[in-house]
């Protein structure tokens, strides 16, 4: 995965942007969100590279002298974020390139996170449970790519349990990668997450199959996870309902996230990731 993507050439293009976080935290150690707290201290921390936005007036010249390269100084008043990242690792996120994708859009949003100096919560949301682990500083990358690499996607999850046993302690970003292809009502999801003073990004993850159906026929169609089964003969009319009856669901999901203030992002698995990374969460101002 590493060298499919994380290339020299998106390595420079992801440099160049950062995670438009609101709900900063009041403490922590340095990073390059600015603080909320009105504080009067100028007190130096640290440096780190310059991305386009910076406040020019504070980049090190003397730095650049050295280096040949533009960096700029932190202040401990400017704080790091809290970015938790949901991952649903149920076997029907592994249809087609279902979790290919969900992996790519996981590890360039923690590598993004972590070259602002926000901390990272890699919550992998499994048939077992969750399983979580934190990461800080941008040598912790390569950590996060074997944690969410080596996990298997199968049996069925628990999406709202495995969230509201999972403690957030900070304001911050949470997002929930998913199909959303089960019986839970994910508003209650959502709703603790607000209460946890989170803003909140939900990115729906389906295959090209899913979205665009190509049966005709008599066809047996099998649930992945529950192994049902069942036989119909696919028609025009049927096709046409099914497509309604999509549209429903993903405006269900995104007036859930806007009656919380969120954002829904959907996605076909067989995208590039540099069309969702640039286009779309790009344009809805994610990053």
């Amino acid at each position: 995965m590493e060298n499919k993507i994380f290339d020299k050439e998106f390595f420079n293009k992801l440099k160049t942007m950062s995670l438009q976080i609101k709900a900063l935290t009041e403490g922590g150690q340095s990073g390059v969100r600015r603080s909320k707290s009105k504080g009067t201290s100028v007190e130096f921390s640290d440096f780190r590279e310059y991305n386009i936005g910076d406040d020019i007036r504070r980049i090190d010249w003397n730095a650049y002298g050295r280096f040949e390269k533009l960096f700029i100084k932190l202040f401990v008043e400017e704080k790091e974020a809290n970015i938790n990242i949901y991952i649903d690792c149920s076997k029907s996120m592994d249809f087609e390139e279902k979790r290919e994708v969900t992996l790519k859009i996981s590890a360039v949003v923690a590598y993004l996170a972590l070259n602002n100096q926000d901390k990272v919560n890699i919550n992998l949301i499994t048939r077992d449970g969750i399983k979580s682990e934190k990461y800080s500083g941008i040598l912790s990358f390569q950590r996060i790519l074997n944690f969410i690499e080596k996990e298997t996607f199968e049996g069925t999850v628990k999406i709202n349990n495995s969230i509201k046993r999972n403690k957030i302690k900070s304001k911050g970003l949470s997002i929930i990668i998913s199909d959303f292809l089960n019986e839970e009502d994910i508003e209650d999801s959502i709703r603790f997450l607000k209460y946890c003073h989170q803003e909140i990004l939900i990115i729906n993850v389906l295959s090209d199959s899913e979205l665009n159906p190509k049966l005709n026929g008599e066809v047996t169609l099998v649930d992945s996870e529950s192994d049902k089964k069942v036989q119909l003969t696919v028609t025009s009319k049927i096709l046409i309902n099914y497509k309604k009856a999509l549209e429903r669901f993903t405006l269900n999901l995104k007036n859930i996230s806007q009656k919380y203030g969120g954002k829904l992002i959907q996605v076909s698995s067989n995208e590039s990731i540099d069309k969702i990374i640039f286009d779309k969460l790009f344009k809805e101002g994610v990053i």
